[in-house]
């Protein structure tokens, strides 16, 4: 045999005969290129498995902190508005204002106000009617409690010829005179 000559060893996985400078030795091993590729391909694949389930592990580890950030988020949110709502009713029931006492009106001494609370009422009754009253006694009692009508002699009230209603003072009384003008 010549020293060119070429040895040959044979696969410990396969079988196949094989150069022995092409042979890979590992771990008193001797493996083919096939063999090599092929053990190489299968410790890939379970490295991709196992970072694949590490990422997924990662993945929904950070989907948990996310959600608990995420609830922890909101329940502080709520605890700040819960605070100020609480702030702010308290601030509403400390700052009321006096409730303004109510004033009993004499139709027949307050003639003005009683004047500006008869146009008051025709202007309702507007609202509620395609034309104005055509007297005075129409607006009692849904738009002017009747002591009103009391006062209506005092005042003389018509319709023009477009329907706009005129109310006048007829006579001004003189103790209303005497009291606006010591208010004034």
């Amino acid at each position: 045999m010549n020293e060119e000559q070429e040895k040959y060893t044979v696969c410990d996985q396969c079988g196949a005969h094989i150069l022995e400078k092409c042979a890979y030795e590992e771990d008193d091993f001797t493996l083919c290129g096939d063999c090599v590729v092929k053990q190489t391909n299968k410790e890939v694949k379970q490295a991709e498995t196992i970072v694949n389930e590490l990422r997924q592990e990662v993945s929904e580890q950070q989907k948990k902190e996310a959600q608990k950030q995420y609830r922890h988020r909101t329940a502080l949110i709520f605890v700040i508005c819960l605070l100020i709502f609480i702030a702010v009713q308290a601030f509403v029931y400390y700052s009321k204002p006096e409730p303004v006492a109510s004033q009993k009106i004499d139709p027949q001494q307050n003639i003005y106000v009683t004047q500006s609370l008869i146009l008051l009422a025709i202007h309702n009754y507007q609202k509620d009617h395609p034309q104005p009253p055509k007297t005075l006694k129409q607006l009692v009692p849904d738009y002017l409690p009747s002591v009103f009508a009391r006062s209506f002699s005092q005042f003389s009230y018509h319709l023009e010829a477009d329907l706009t209603p005129v109310l006048t003072l007829l006579e001004t009384n003189k103790k209303e005179e005497t009291t606006e003008g010591k208010a004034q």
